[in-house]
This record gives structure tokens, C-alpha cells and sequence, in this order.
């Protein structure tokens, strides 16, 4: 038993040392691609030299931080409860095992979350619900959603800034989405484009990654955006974090799904917006001035 118990450690600890060394490795290959590509566009190597800087200094304050050990703690916790993201049930025990281990190191926890988050939302990748939800087992719903959107705001405002270095570098080409957005900025005042940002944002019809991605490109103001980014995503996240605090006090994850009441604060939010962005449309351009 006690060579069995001894094992085990040495073990997990390997395993986290190979999969660490293969996403060095996939990093590292990233890059050297990258700097292919950049040379083959014409774009100089100061822009993924500065991007290397940016990461290997988050590696040393991981490493300083002693964050690689807290990144093996949740990876074995991930181990524990494998199964489909999309299941309440298991996103509700992972909540429940993040906030057992923030008990010991929450200020190294919140600061592993929020350089995943503004990972994720500066390319537009997948998860931001979760981490979100984490977010609320950890810190609980008052401090969660209004930290959530802040750095929502910042992980899509660095969207921004990215996409437009590279719409830039290639030229401005773009789309026909694009040039339909684009077209709808340059007919609107400052007023009126905040509501139909907020508009986009909050509805369906236009993927918040799209989004993020266009404004620079159709020539949505970086403030603007940022503001309608703000407003914008409380709805969505609101939910997420009521979930993952939720998760800390029930046992099923149908008993935190949406009920009644965020059903109907969504609709009267939805309302509101809606119908200040269609009485500025048709009272906006009437003309006062005697």
C-alpha cells in the first residue's frame, strides 16, 4: 500500500510535467509558424516578438507564483469529473472542487482565471461561461458579476485591439458582413450607434466572435464599443455566475437553470433596449432648431 500511495504522486506529477512540455512544444511550433506567415505577408517579427515577451512573462510569474502546481490541482480535479461540459451535474461538482481548493489559495486562483479569461476572449475562443461560473463558486454573485464584466469588457476589448493590428497589416480586406456593418456606422451619430452596438450585442443575430472581431475593421470607436461590450454582456453573465454560486447549494443542476424571475428581468431588459433603440431610430434625425 505505501509503495502503491508513493507511486501515485510521482505519477500524476509526471503526467503533468508531459502534458506541460507538449503545450510548450505546440507554443513554440505556434510561433515559428507565425513568424513564417508574417514573413510571407510582410509583417515584421517585432509583433510576435513582443508576443513572446508578453508570454514568457506570465510563464515566470506562473512560475513564481508556484501557479503550475495550482494548474496540476485543477487538471487532476478535471480528471475526477471527465464527461461532457454541457452536463449541469458536472459543471456543478467542478464548481463545488474549484471552491474546496480556492478555501487555501483563492488570491492564486482568481489570478489563474482571469489570464485564462482574457486569453479567451482576445481570440475568441470557447469557455468564458465556465470560467465564469467558477468565478461565482469562488467569490459568490455580488463580487462575481461585476468582476466577470470588467474583465469580459478587457479580454474583448484586447479583441479589438488585435484584430484591428492585423485588418491593418493585411490591408483592411474584408467582408460582406463587414461592409454592411460598416455601412451602418457611418450612417449613425455617436448616440445612435452606442444603441445599435448594445443591439447587436444583446440579440442573436450576430455572433458576439464576429462581433468582436468586425467592429475594429467597420470602424466601431474603440470607446463605443468597449461601453456597448459592458452593458452588453451583464445579461449572459449574470446567469453564468448566479450558476456557479448556485452550484455551492443545491444538488441538482435543474434546480439552478434559468427560473421565472431571470426569465422576466432578460425580457424587461431586452424591452427597454429594444425600444430605446427604435425611438432614437425614429425620433433621432428630427431636426428641433427653430
Amino acid at each position: 500500500m505505501d509503495v502503491f500511495q508513493s507511486y501515485v504522486p510521482q505519477s500524476m506529477s509526471a503526467l503533468t510535467k508531459f502534458h506541460i512540455s507538449i503545450i510548450l512544444s505546440a507554443v513554440l511550433f505556434t510561433l515559428v509558424a507565425a513568424s513564417h506567415v508574417a514573413n510571407r505577408r510582410g509583417i515584421p517579427w517585432r509583433s510576435f516578438h513582443t508576443l513572446l515577451i508578453i508570454i514568457t512573462a506570465i510563464a515566470l510569474v506562473f512560475h513564481l507564483a508556484d501557479i503550475f502546481e495550482l494548474m496540476r490541482d485543477i487538471y487532476m480535479i478535471f480528471e475526477r469529473n471527465s464527461g461532457s461540459m454541457q452536463s449541469n451535474d458536472i459543471m456543478m461538482k467542478l464548481c463545488r472542487e474549484l471552491h474546496a481548493l480556492s478555501q487555501t489559495q483563492c488570491t492564486r486562483m482568481m489570478f489563474l482565471l482571469t489570464v485564462v479569461y482574457l486569453v479567451l476572449q482576445s481570440f475568441c475562443l470557447p469557455g468564458s461561461a465556465f470560467i465564469n461560473a467558477a468565478i461565482g463558486a469562488i467569490i459568490g454573485l455580488p463580487l462575481g458579476v461585476p468582476y466577470c464584466v470588467l474583465v469580459g469588457t478587457l479580454g474583448a476589448s484586447l479583441c479589438y485591439a488585435i484584430s484591428d493590428i492585423i485588418s491593418l497589416r493585411c490591408g483592411g480586406q474584408s467582408g460582406r458582413l463587414v461592409r454592411k456593418l460598416r455601412t451602418q456606422v457611418e450612417e449613425r451619430t455617436t448616440a445612435d450607434l452606442f444603441a445599435y452596438f448594445l443591439f447587436l450585442r444583446i440579440t442573436p443575430f450576430v455572433p458576439n466572435w464576429l462581433l468582436n472581431m468586425a467592429s475594429p475593421i467597420a470602424g466601431v470607436p474603440l470607446p463605443i464599443y468597449a461601453a456597448g461590450t459592458f452593458v452588453g454582456i451583464i445579461p449572459q453573465t449574470y446567469l453564468s455566475v448566479r450558476f456557479g454560486e448556485s452550484a455551492l447549494s443545491t444538488l441538482s443542476g435543474e434546480e439552478v437553470m434559468i427560473t421565472p424571475w431571470d426569465m422576466m428581468w432578460m425580457a424587461i431588459l431586452g424591452l427597454v433596449i429594444i425600444s430605446g433603440y427604435m425611438l432614437r431610430k425614429r425620433y433621432g434625425s428630427v431636426d428641433y432648431s427653430m
